[in-house]
């Protein structure tokens, strides 16, 4: 977020509206810096300093930068929803190419975390243990089988 408001209080104030003692102060508040602390760091007095963030074309200013500050934090927002969304079709991609040519108990895991992101986590769980060396027998399949028409059914209704 520092990163963010660096960038836009790097953009030039208006000129001539706003005095440079009010520029660096108005820099250090949005920085988050409490009125003692701008006091202390300017030489100036905490009175100067509120009655300086009290003014009109200060008042502006603030409302003009948290526009900014807005827009770029939604720019942010966005750009990382996007980078998410890729790392997620690539792991899919993963799961899906595993689900293809792994072993049995990777095919198996595979097969679990595709259903779980697209219906989400069963409410309850199958007990059903695959050993690196066990296969899976007839009835495992079968209540494996159960277990995920009942699951799809009860996602269906919600």
């Amino acid at each position: 977020m520092t990163d963010i408001i660096n960038t836009i209080l790097d953009k030039p104030l208006p000129k001539g509206k706003i005095r440079p003692i009010s520029r660096r102060i108005l820099r250090l508040y949005f920085l988050g810096k409490t009125v003692n602390e701008i006091a202390e760091e300017t030489g100036e007095k905490r009175e100067s300093i509120w009655a300086r963030l009290r003014s009109p074309a200060i008042q502006r200013e603030i409302k003009r930068l948290d526009r900014l500050a807005d827009n770029q934090v939604l720019r942010v927002d966005l750009a990382s929803r996007r980078k998410i969304k890729e790392v997620a079709l690539a792991a899919v991609n993963k799961l899906v190419e595993t689900l293809e040519t792994g072993s049995s108990n990777e095919q198996f895991k595979a097969a679990v975390k595709l259903l779980e992101w697209a219906h989400g986590k069963p409410r309850q769980q199958l007990d059903v243990a695959v050993g690196p060396r066990d296969e899976m027998t007839d009835n495992d399949r079968k209540e494996l089988d159960e277990g995920l028409k009942e699951d799809v059914q009860n996602k269906a209704r919600g």
